[in-house]
């Protein structure tokens, strides 16, 4: 083995917390074009209508082939929403550059917005209906991630034009 177990804890974590939205930040730097935000406005509802499709589709999928009641919302679930930010992102990078990969993360954030909102709604039918509570994530800790605050950032960046210093473009 190249690394034991104990180290993957914090490898994923530097990879997550750290060189994911380092990539998705310097992505985003580029010259003002207007039809990038456009873009990247369509991609965004796009991405909310899409979800919400896979989300009700499920739904439906999950009565016709007889899931039992108890795992809809589970089942649904994992049907709907893949997980496409830590492979997705790469991927989107290396085959598009640094617009692919802006306009993914982008998706990704709607993505994020309906899996722990919607998505864990669809969890909680799984549970008996006395005991369905909130037990979601807050809206702070669906927005507050290290992706999104740097596509908000960057953003920030991008809107502005704030020149960054190629130190940490690097």
């Amino acid at each position: 083995r190249l690394v034991p177990m104990s180290g993957f804890d914090p490898l994923v974590s530097l990879l997550m917390k750290i060189a994911l939205p380092a990539t998705v930040f310097t992505s985003l730097i580029r010259p003002f074009e207007a039809d990038f935000l456009l873009d990247g406005a369509t991609i965004f509802v796009l991405g909310l209508v899409t979800f919400s499709l896979f989300s009700a589709v499920s739904l439906g999928l999950s009565r016709v082939l007889r899931i039992s009641p108890q795992r809809r919302g589970t089942w649904s679930v994992s049907s709907a929403y893949g997980n496409c930010g830590f492979i997705g992102y790469p991927v989107a990078y290396a085959l598009f550059g640094d617009e692919g990969l802006s306009l993914a993360v982008i998706m990704g954030a709607a993505f994020n917005l309906l899996c722990y909102t919607l998505g864990a709604a669809m969890v909680r039918m799984d549970a008996p209906a006395g005991e369905r509570g909130g037990g979601g994530a807050g809206w702070r800790e669906v927005l507050c991630t290290p992706i999104n605050g740097s596509i908000l950032l960057g953003l920030v960046f991008y809107c502005g034009q704030i020149p960054v210093p190629e130190g940490l473009m690097t």
